[in-house]
């Protein structure tokens, strides 16, 4: 799970887009086998969630994280289209959401870490680029 620090690293891919129509500091992250949404950001923007049955399991730099919550077909928009994502609530200290690979595989993306691009297949069938946040300078 990323840190401050990791913001204005060349190998994070990041940006900002509409979760629910509510902006958000999102990392899209080939790392994590599931999508998650920030506990904070959640209440905040008052995000609808359902406990479910199974609690999942994280590790994290932090430790073990579980939670036992999920925030059902929240909507991604980028560029005009609408992604769907099942986003688990877990806290998040520098993101409000992370896309993992459950939602990068759904929706074919190809991710450029030297062009801070995300290619992605749209619902609709259009092939969207996501152009992410450049790197910090020093």
């Amino acid at each position: 799970m990323p840190t401050t620090s990791s913001l204005g690293r060349p190998d994070v891919v990041s940006g900002t887009l509409a979760v629910d129509s509510h902006d958000a500091h999102v990392l899209f992250d080939s790392g994590a086998s599931f999508s998650f949404i920030s506990l904070d950001f959640a209440r905040r923007v008052n995000i609808s969630s359902q406990k479910i049955s199974q609690s999942v399991h994280v590790s994290s730099p932090g430790g073990l994280i579980s939670s036992s919550v999920v925030c059902p077909g929240c909507t991604i928009s980028i560029d005009g289209d609408d992604f769907v994502a099942n986003l688990i609530v877990i806290p998040l200290p520098v993101f409000d959401a992370i896309l993992g690979m459950d939602w990068l595989h759904r929706y074919r993306a190809i991710i450029s870490y030297f062009w801070k691009t995300i290619t992605l297949e749209a619902p609709s069938g259009h092939t969207i680029t996501f152009q992410a946040n450049a790197p910090l300078q020093s």
